[in-house]
């Protein structure tokens, strides 16, 4: 059924596949004391199952971990915690630090995956927001106080201008989300 998904996570983690720790004991026990072909083919074997067994272990341990983390909370603490992430992305982006594209896609994926959990009903909206951001940002440019020379510096940056954009109109999104959620829990 899923048995493409658990090979794709087994091939993920590495360190799981590899298992430094028997190899090397592998590794000095072949080198410092020769075994015969049978001792050998008993510890290739033995190890093999080891690795088998933590590897599987560490697969299980992360896909429980996301498990806990998607059952315990409710839809309003979900959307909050999201809400909070956003807000100091938007901070960074908002900043003159140097961007990282990559932060707010990973933010994004992660807000899809709690919002098909906890309020599946707004995951068409957020979509919509992240893939038209300038229609749903509350704002032109952050609110950080800057001289006009610092703003067009910041501007300078399309990048990072267009990291600004997607992650406020999420945020956006989300405060909208969580009037919702807190409006279909009085109901």
């Amino acid at each position: 059924m899923h048995f493409g998904r658990f090979l794709a996570a087994w091939c993920k983690d590495w360190i799981a596949l590899v298992n430094l720790i028997g190899s090397i004991v592998f590794l000095f026990w072949a080198t410092f004391w020769p075994p015969s072909q049978e001792q050998a083919k008993q510890g290739l074997l033995a190890l093999c199952v080891i690795c088998f067994v933590i590897g599987s272990y560490r697969i299980w341990a992360k896909q429980y971990q996301r498990v806990c983390e998607l059952t315990g909370k409710s839809p309003i603490e979900a959307v909050d915690d999201l809400i909070s992430e956003f807000q100091k992305l938007e901070d960074y982006y908002g900043s003159n630090q140097e961007t990282n594209p990559g932060q707010v896609e990973r933010l994004i994926e992660k807000a899809l995956l709690e919002l098909r959990h906890h309020a599946a009903f707004a995951v068409h909206t957020f979509k919509i927001s992240m893939n038209n951001p300038a229609s749903h940002t509350q704002t032109f440019l952050p609110q950080k106080g800057k001289t006009v020379q610092e703003m067009a510096d910041w501007r300078d940056d399309k990048k990072r201008e267009e990291c600004w954009q997607k992650t406020s109109a999420c945020l956006s999104s989300l405060k909208a989300i969580r009037r919702d959620c807190v409006t279909r829990s009085y109901q």
